[in-house]
């Protein structure tokens, strides 16, 4: 191996690393992080202590695969305390997206990029502010869309060897998807699909006849190791496995969950989102580089399509190109028909965005190919792009995973009053340490109606030897009052008057301190 070509993404990464080393503690604790704390501690104490809790718990059908060892981290390292082992699991969420830039960047050599676009791709999905962010917290959406990179590439190499070790390689990597999230089941059909697409033109081009018989083992072979493995990593299913599958699907389709969210000024409720919900967020929280270029990626594809007709199907650039694009669409329309319940931006579907970064690659390599002697004019447009999103990114440290695009006005507080900005409350603890600062007081009182006002001001208690604050229910009793706006834009308008100070990103306050006496 050619050490000096990889030279690059190796000391980006690096520093990477080390950034993220030095920054992982500044983040706060967010809506779900005792949930899925939870969820790891159940399956913990049924697999470790004979504890058949897990049996009524209401979320018993989350997959485990990173919450159980966190837990056991907790248990381990920590003496069960939960708010002291918060920031160890958010440095293991962010070395879990490590791994994830990592294989991403051998999934784009393994599509046949050079290691300039294959360390360009890696970049582009490093300096996705939204995906970044939650990189540091996010135990769900993110290790999800680590784990989708992986499948991506396993099956790159199942596709390429044709043997059954790289099927069962594969099915345990599915396996652990599934064990993330149910949603990981998309696998299958999109695996079937394209090992038997490939080895069916492999035939065609060597003219031989496709032997069905090796594609059916080698499947089956995928398929059965993969429900095993599945059975295995997922103490939920272990002592009914159909029914209880059966029943983490139906949940995950249609989950337990009606409220209301906000996108560009529509008030839209979780059970009956439109088929545009998931679109509109990515369009406006993507850098438009990317959503831009992903745009031309699928124009040329369909172009090349009707011009090539059968002969597109002979060149593995071009199947590829579908494959990732398949990988992004399909989950997308899933959603969309089976009209799942959705919330909280788009985060449930994080998992597809790698391929929106492959799919745009394409659109950039295509390009720079087509243009051969002016090619230095894509390479300086998408470097300097993806330099600006560094530059804006370093700006609004640590604020990444409330980050939309210049699609948006950014009108006084017309984002926070039209969307959903941070939704989760991770910036509470944010708002806290100032609070500290600009109040010198012994005691400090403080009260919010959302849960991650007081899980943040846990974490503050734990980590501050000597912190003021003092959390109270009731608003009378209280020094201030803060918000950060979730279900309500206009949270205590008639506060306006008594405004202490805000937290804000692109002219918008998404969060406010009200000294209220």
């Amino acid at each position: 191996m050619n050490f000096k070509k990889h030279l690059p993404v190796i000391i980006i990464l690096l520093l990477v690393l080390i950034s993220g080393m030095f920054t992982y503690k500044t983040y706060g604790t967010y809506w779900d992080e005792y949930l899925q704390r939870d969820m790891g501690k159940m399956s913990y104490n049924y697999v470790f202590n004979n504890d058949d809790a897990l049996k009524t718990f209401m979320d018993k059908d989350y997959g485990v695969l990173i919450e159980l060892p966190l837990y056991a981290m907790e248990v381990k390292l920590f003496s069960n305390n939960f708010n002291a082992s918060i920031e160890a699991r958010h440095l293991c969420c962010f070395l879990i997206f490590m791994l994830g830039l990592i294989f991403f960047y051998a999934l784009l050599l393994k599509l046949k990029f050079s290691s300039f676009w294959a360390t360009i791709g890696t970049v582009m999905l490093l300096l996705s502010p939204r995906i970044y962010g939650h990189a540091f917290f996010n135990s769900k959406d993110i290790p999800l869309l680590v784990f989708y990179i992986i499948a991506f590439y396993t099956l790159l190499l199942l596709i390429e060897k044709q043997n059954y070790r790289y099927a069962i390689l594969h099915a345990l990597v599915a396996a652990l998807l599934i064990n993330i999230r149910v949603t990981g089941i998309i696998l299958y059909p999109l695996t079937v699909f394209f090992v038997s697409l490939f080895m069916a033109i492999d035939a065609y081009k060597n003219h031989h006849r496709f032997d069905w018989f090796k594609v059916s083992k080698l499947v089956g072979v995928y398929i059965i190791t993969s429900v095993v493995f599945v059975y295995v990593f997922w103490p939920f299913l272990w002592e009914d496995p159909i029914r209880n599958f059966i029943t983490a699907f139906a949940n995950m389709s249609k989950f337990r969950w009606d409220d209301y969210t906000y996108l560009m000024g529509e008030h839209i409720r979780s059970i009956n989102t439109p088929w545009y919900y998931i679109p509109k967020w990515i369009v406006i929280t993507t850098p438009l580089l990317y959503v831009i270029a992903f745009a031309i990626s699928v124009l040329i594809l369909i172009v090349n399509i009707f011009r090539k007709r059968a002969a597109f199907f002979e060149a593995t650039y071009n199947l590829n190109q579908l494959m990732a694009l398949s990988f992004l669409m399909l989950p997308v329309l899933i959603v969309i028909l089976l009209n799942s319940t959705l919330y909280d931006s788009w985060r449930h579907v994080y998992f597809v965005y790698p391929f929106l970064i492959v799919s745009s690659l394409f659109a950039l390599d295509s390009l720079s190919r087509y243009l051969k002697n002016y090619k230095w004019i894509i390479v300086m447009i998408t470097v300097c792009l993806t330099g600006f999103e560094l530059v804006k990114m370093i700006e609004s440290h640590p604020y990444h995973y409330i980050y939309f695009n210049e699609i948006l006005e950014k009108k006084r507080n017309q984002i926070v009053q039209q969307n959903d900005v941070d939704f989760w409350g991770v910036s509470f603890k944010q708002a806290y340490e100032k609070l500290l600062q600009m109040d010198q007081r012994k005691v400090i009182k403080i009260t919010a109606t959302v849960s991650p006002a007081y899980y943040n001001f846990l974490l503050m208690k734990q980590n501050i030897k000597d912190c003021r604050l003092e959390f109270v229910a009731e608003e009378s009793m209280a020094d201030y009052y803060i918000t950060n706006y979730r279900y309500n834009p206009n949270d205590h308008a008639e506060f306006k008057d008594k405004k202490f100070f805000s937290l804000a990103y692109a002219n918008s306050e998404f969060i406010t301190v009200f000294k209220v006496k």
